[in-house]
């Protein structure tokens, strides 16, 4: 094993029992279902059902297990989105205020990693034939949008909503994407999850199209 796939697997193993740490200290499990946007499945009160990708998720206590198996930077996503509801209200956050990933705390720091993993396979993937991103969207669960010269907004998470943008670019400029957020994202999801958020989403548009 390369020394920065050792670190690598070092990092999140530390971070997933963070996580889960937190998580087994969750007093109500009823209210941290409410901050996050959830709810509780029927006759399982410590059994949290989710919306991620237009599918359930469900979070179990006190194993604190989610089902069905996702990868496992995955499954640290949906753990950390929780772990941040806990200190939130219950009322949604959303802004309805777009802003784009270098304005996050450390966005441009992380821009290019960003860049490479999550717009750069959207423009190669979408930029090429209109109407494409947003059928693939749709599928998703997305509400087309108005933005650029094709949009789409999905809602990753209950109060996550994600916006993928293209321009077609002309003789003059050529084709671009990107990707925008609420305003609000930072208190449900730390930079990197945002990372890993879109580029999870992204390829999962790709997959639909190819």
């Amino acid at each position: 094993m390369l020394p920065e796939q050792r670190n690598f697997e070092e990092a999140f193993k530390l971070s997933l029992a963070i996580a889960l740490e937190k998580l087994k200290d969750v007093s109500c499990i009823k209210t941290l279902a409410e901050n996050a946007g959830g709810k509780i499945k029927p006759d399982e009160e410590k059994v949290i059902q989710l919306g991620y990708l237009n599918k359930f998720v469900e979070v179990s206590w006190p194993d604190i297990s989610v089902y069905p198996e996702l990868p496992p930077r995955e499954k640290l996503l949906i753990l950390h989105y929780l772990v941040q509801c806990t200190y939130l209200s219950s009322r949604d956050l959303t802004t309805g205020k777009l802003i784009s990933y270098q304005e996050l705390p450390a966005g441009l720091i992380y821009f290019p990693v960003f860049m490479k993993r999550a717009i750069t396979p959207l423009e190669k993937y979408f930029s090429k034939k209109a109407g494409t991103l947003t059928k693939a969207g749709e599928i998703l669960g997305g509400i087309r949008a108005s933005y650029g010269d094709e949009s789409i907004t999905i809602k990753a998470l209950p109060r996550v909503p994600v916006s993928f943008i293209l321009w077609f670019g002309d003789e003059e400029f050529e084709p671009a994407g990107n990707i925008l957020f609420d305003a609000s994202i930072i208190k449900y999801l730390p930079e990197e999850d945002v990372t890993i958020l879109s580029e999870v989403l992204t390829w999962t548009l790709v997959k639909i199209v190819m």
